[in-house]
């Protein structure tokens, strides 16, 4: 009974990073931000964290985002993340987002797999077709790319909802692309609204049946 028990509530809590539940948490870029700050220039407002902070690396409601190597291009890039009262004339949804400058990665602060539903994306320029008109999503499976979709951000913001098979991930690449390059190179495009399971409610579930099943173990050691 109590190995049946065991086996159970391990499989629920197993099953919770790879499972695609109805609730899910939304990644604003409205929390707090934790990394390290880019600053080319202190004097420039632009890299001060005043008009909005630029970073390498930077952790936020449980997930990280890295900067990549632009494909060998020499440049870093970086996750810019911006008070969009601060920068009026630009993709604007109302909230603060982020600006993928280059390839950025999506991973868990923890490393464990993760499921992406959904991805707001939008031109920083709707009308300036020398930055990215193409939103470029990598999913990677043990660090390896699985799957590589490309969505056409031209009109602003939109939602653009992610394959069922998007579960039990390592990670996401995130970057922009210019269709007048031919999509080669990696360039700056807003993201926002990142829908990720919330799996409070199965945890508790798996807990509380670990639980139960160590109220029973120490029953059945006590019981004479």
């Amino acid at each position: 009974m109590v190995k049946r028990c065991l086996g159970v509530a391990a499989m629920v809590l197993f099953a919770v990073s790879f499972a695609r539940p109805s609730a899910a948490e939304l990644i604003t870029f409205d929390h707090a931000i934790g990394g390290s700050v880019l600053a080319d220039d202190p004097n420039d407002d632009f890299d001060n964290c005043v008009v909005y902070c630029g970073y390498q690396v930077f952790t936020t409601q449980g997930f990280k985002f890295t900067a990549l190597p632009n494909a060998g291009l020499g440049d870093q890039g970086e996750g810019v993340v911006v008070d969009r009262d601060a920068l009026p004339g630009v993709a604007d949804n109302g909230t603060d987002y982020l600006l993928a400058g280059g390839i950025i990665l999506l991973t868990r602060t923890d490393n464990a797999p993760f499921s992406l539903f959904s991805i707001d994306g939008a031109n920083i320029f709707p009308e300036d077709d020398s930055v990215a008109s193409i939103l470029r999503v990598v999913a990677l499976k043990n660090n390896l790319a699985f799957q590589v979709l490309q969505f056409n951000v031209n009109a602003g913001f939109q939602t653009f909802v992610l394959p069922d098979t998007w579960t039990g991930l390592s990670g996401v690449r995130i970057s922009g692309r210019v269709t007048t390059d031919n999509n080669q190179n990696p360039h700056i495009v807003a993201v926002d609204n990142l829908s990720v399971p919330e799996p409070a409610s199965l945890l508790l579930f798996g807990s509380g049946a670990l639980a139960l099943c160590a109220r029973a173990r120490r029953r059945r050691t006590v019981r004479p």
